[in-house]
């Protein structure tokens, strides 16, 4: 059984699928944005100071190079109001590419956002771990576990936005 199927029927009009995944998007942007924007601040005060090692501006540099390509991404996918007014739920040739856009997005995660994130975040911790290899591991480890998580709430969400246009293209919705 597929993620799609096991969420069940998505119990809602078609108007308000589409608004649902509009403000989901935009919400997305949004919380996106404000913390991009306080890893930039934190992550560059680190890339500035000249005593880091050059791992660690690496990572640093990683880090706030993401921060940027995400608010890029996500602002270049969220949806707007006027999308809506442009096309009528029932246009559902234009609707399903759109859903599954954003699908396909939360999707990549891992290439676009989390991994270089996580290797960002490695290469900065990396020089305060060096010659031991119990805290090596850990930091590792760990970084894994942070990129798996981000990787599964988004497959999840992903899933979710799925179901909804798998319900957006039944004919009987109204």
């Amino acid at each position: 059984m597929s993620d799609i199927q096991r969420m069940g029927p998505i119990s809602m009009s078609r108007s308000e699928l589409i608004r649902s995944l509009i403000s989901g998007s935009r919400q997305r942007a949004i919380q996106e944005t404000i913390a991009a924007l306080l890893v930039i601040v934190f992550f560059s005060g680190f890339l500035l100071n000249s005593s880091n090692t050059s791992v660690m501006r690496a990572g640093c540099a990683l880090i706030v190079v993401t921060a940027v390509g995400i608010v890029v991404v996500v602002w270049a996918f969220a949806l707007s109001d006027r999308s809506l007014a442009n096309h009528p739920p029932d246009d559902t040739d234009h609707w399903l590419p759109v859903f599954h856009s954003q699908a396909r997005l939360l999707r990549w995660v891992p290439v676009w956002y989390a991994g270089p994130i996580c290797l960002g975040g490695w290469l900065f911790m990396l020089p305060s771990a060096f010659g031991v290899p119990v805290a090596m591991a850990a930091i590792t480890l760990t970084w894994i576990a942070f990129l798996a998580g981000l990787t599964a709430l988004n497959r999840r969400a992903a899933c979710q936005i799925e179901a909804m246009a798998v319900s957006l293209a039944d004919p009987q919705l109204k």
